[in-house]
């Protein structure tokens, strides 16, 4: 059964959090042939999602802080206008 789009992220992360924990705990050796092949499976699509996460969302969090950057329409400080990110947590603007 398919997560719902609200808490699909919330989700997922608790059911890695335990097959990480099973695999710290018990090993790979410890699964059935169905459940190794899908660990397997696991790691490519981890692989996939890590380079999906770094070349489209690593620009959305603060480097300073890691909170989500909010997009903000503004005068620069070259004194263009344009659009720019700033972080609500910290004192990181990439329009500075």
């Amino acid at each position: 059964m398919s997560n719902m789009s609200y808490c699909r992220f919330n989700n997922t992360v608790a059911d890695m959090e335990d097959c990480v924990e099973a695999l710290e705990e018990d090993g790979i050796e410890s699964l059935s042939e169905s459940e190794t092949e899908k660990a397997k499976r696991l790691y490519e699509l981890a692989q996939e999602y890590i380079e999906i996460y770094q070349t489209e969302c690593s620009d959305n969090f603060c480097p300073e802080c890691g909170s989500i950057l909010k997009t903000v329409m503004g005068e620069r400080s070259d004194c263009s206008y344009g659009e720019y990110k700033e972080c609500p947590n910290c004192e990181y603007s990439n329009g500075e």
